[in-house]
Formats: structure tokens, sequence, C-alpha cells
């Protein structure tokens, strides 16, 4: 049976925000109150409840909203955000299918951001191509989305119109791929396992850094998909450590990889584990126990020192807005509404094609992610990794790592 979606429509305008929120069941009949007149909206699906709860990349969208006046184009401008999880807190085709429609359906909408993951990503992406949306991802790092891995239907199969209306301001899984190498390499690793979780994610992050591992020198023993829903990880584990001096595990934080990461720590005491950006949490990190101490992972967000004036500024301005600092997506989300925004400013008009238009025409925007342009095919030319060690429950950064295989150390 499919829960409740929870639609939280986030009503912000010039001189002050007004928020409502609207819950509906089934998910399929998502109702989001209509937009006022002369009204434009901006859809964003986020996760809301259960473990992958992400209030701050929310919040960072709702306060660059805020810090604009709620226009763009003299328009007032309405976020909605739709929660993509199901009442127990996991995300479903049918949930995250739901937010698109309702963005599509919706003729004020000129936007969307979101949503959280690559897979779900793949959902909408085809709704909201043919409806002609803007569709802006802060933390979808799939590299199928906009150019060829593996599947050679990607990424044409995602934009049924032959248009392309997807970008994103996080750089794409092909940079932490190498980051990862660049990681590994620094670290001593010359034999490395990778165990991926058959998610797209997983799986596109898996293919990727085996074949730039292999370029750069590195002995891939083995590649495996491995269930991140079991408990006895004790004969995986095993092989890995009789094998390798390095695993990597590409894959979401599901409820069984902090177990797979405690086996493979008792199978090999010295070996050297690491995990990809969506483990880079510090729930994740909470959760790993004594496998904490071989614990490496990599994420495009950096330590905020790293960050120039305009990020400095977003950390600053959400801790005195929301009363902390936030978790390491938010200044991705800050950023895609904040560029967003800018575009439906440059378009001189509200007409979603415009607006593609304009988003596509970025160039060498200052932001605080730092200055970056729009490809063709819809990537950032960011391309920063960042690596992190889990100190005490929780993330430390380590390093900045070089994300060509040329300048791995």
């Amino acid at each position: 049976m499919i829960g409740a979606v929870t639609a939280l429509a986030v009503l912000t305008g010039c001189g002050g925000t007004n928020a409502s929120t609207t819950r509906t069941t089934p998910v399929a009949n998502i109702n989001v109150p209509g937009a006022s007149s002369g009204e434009i909206s901006i859809y964003a699906s986020v996760p809301l409840e259960g473990a992958a709860a992400n209030p701050s990349l929310a919040n960072a969208m709702q306060l660059a909203l805020e810090q604009s006046g709620g226009l763009a184009d003299k328009a007032p401008v309405r976020l909605v955000l739709l929660d993509e999880t199901n009442a127990n807190g996991t995300s479903s085709t049918a949930a995250v299918a739901a937010t698109a429609r309702a963005a599509a359906a919706d003729h004020s909408t000129v936007a969307f951001l979101g949503p959280y993951t690559s897979g779900d990503t793949a959902i909408v992406l085809p709704i909201l191509n043919r409806a002609g949306i803007l569709e802006v991802a802060p933390t979808a790092t799939y590299g199928g989305l906009t150019s060829t891995l593996a599947d050679p239907a990607e990424p044409a199969k995602y934009y049924p119109t032959g248009r392309r209306t997807f970008a994103r301001v996080v750089p794409a899984d092909g940079a932490q791929a190498a980051a990862q190498v660049s990681y590994q390499r620094t670290s001593g690793c010359t034999h490395v396992f990778v165990l991926d979780d058959g998610t797209l994610y997983g799986r596109g992050l898996a293919t990727a850094f085996a074949r730039d591992a292999r370029t750069a020198g590195l002995t891939v023993v083995a590649t495996r998909v491995v269930s991140t829903g079991g408990r006895d990880y004790g004969s995986t584990a095993a092989t890995v450590a009789g094998s390798a001096d390095c695993v990597l595990f590409a894959g979401e934080p599901a409820a069984g990889v902090a177990a797979l990461f405690g086996a493979l720590h008792a199978a090999g005491p010295e070996l050297k584990i690491f995990g990809t950006d969506a483990l880079a949490t510090e729930a994740f990190a909470a959760s790993l126990g004594s496998a904490q101490a071989v614990t490496y992972l990599t994420g495009p967000n950096l330590d905020p020192s790293l960050y120039g004036d305009a990020g400095q500024a977003f950390y600053e301005s959400y801790a005195v807005r929301f009363g902390g600092p936030p978790d390491s997506s938010a200044i991705f989300g800050f950023e895609a509404m904040n560029a967003v925004l800018s575009a439906i400013d440059a378009a001189g008009s509200t007409s979603r094609a415009a607006v593609v238009d304009a988003f596509f025409n970025i160039n060498n925007r200052v932001s605080p992610l730092g200055t970056y342009s729009i490809s063709a095919d819809g990537d950032t030319t960011l391309d920063r990794y960042g690596s992190f060690r889990v100190v005490d429950d929780g993330l430390q950064f380590d390093i900045l790592l070089p994300t060509s295989l040329g300048s791995a150390g």
C-alpha cells in the first residue's frame, strides 16, 4: 500500500513569508493550493521524513527565496515543497512520480528542484521534460542523466522531447570517481575490491571508478553487487579481505550498509573502507562503531573555510535564520534556487522554454560554490571534491581531492 505524501507549500512574497501546510492521501492525489494571480511556482522534491529526511536542503531553498525578496522577473514566487518520502520515511516510484505530475499539472510552474537521489531523478525527468519544465538537481550526481555511461540508451531515454531540460549545480559522478582514485592512491591502496548496491547511483559510480582506477594503475580485484537489506555479510567480507587492501562501496545509506562496513572491518582490521558521498552524513558516521577508524568518504561539499565570501555568507545567514549550521547538501540547494531565480530574471519572461534557455546559458556565474558555467549537456563546470574521515561519531574534513587522473598522487 502506498503511504501518504506531504505537500508543504511555502509561499514567499515580497515583504515577508507566509507558510501553509497541506497533507494529502493517497499519494496519487496531491492537492496543492492554486497560485495567486500573477504568481509563479517553483516546486521542490525533498525527503522530509524518516532516516533520509533532509530539512536543511529545504531550508536553504527557502532562505535563497527569502533573500531574493520573493520575486523573480518582478513576479512573486511560490516555493512548493513536496515530500518525496512515504509515511515510513522511504521513497517509492509512485510517490516520486506524483511530485513531478503535480508540478507538471500546475500552469504556474516554471522550475523544479530535485529530487534528492539519482534514481528518483530518473523517474521524474521524463515527466518534467514532456511538460517543458526546467529541472535543476542540487544532489543527483549520476552521470547517465546527462551523458552516456554504460547504457547506450542514456541519456536520450530521459528526454522524450529530444530537448535538454535537466541541469545540475553539483558535480557529476565522473568527478567523484576520479576523486576516489586520487584518495585511494594517496592512502596507499594497490588492490581494490569494488562493491555497489545495484542502484542507478551505485552502479554508475562503481563503473566509472573501476574504469578510472585501471587507467591510474590500481588493480581492481573484482566488482560485485551486494544487497544492503541483509544482516550477514561474513562471506562477502572474507572474500574482500582475503584479496584486497582497500574496498570501495558505492551506494546509498540503506539499513544494512553499516553492518557491511562492520563485517569488512572484522574480517580485515587493516582493510581501508571507502564510501561515496551518499554516505557522507553525520547519521551514517555515528552508526559505524569500530569501523569508523578505517572509513574514508568523499563528497562534493567542502569544509566551509574553503568556500569564498559568498559561501561564508551562506553559512552565516543560515545559522542566523535557522538557529544552527546546515548539513552538507544545503549549500547546493541554496545555489540551485538562486541560479533558477537568476535564470528567470535573465529570461525576462516566466515562460518555461525561456527559463530553460536562460539556465543553459549560464556562463561564469559567481556563486557560493565558486564560479561555474552550465554545459550543453546540463552539467556544471565545477568539479571540486573533498574527503572526510569519521572521528568520534562525526565527519571531519580531510583534504581537497584532485579530480584529474593526471594529478592523482
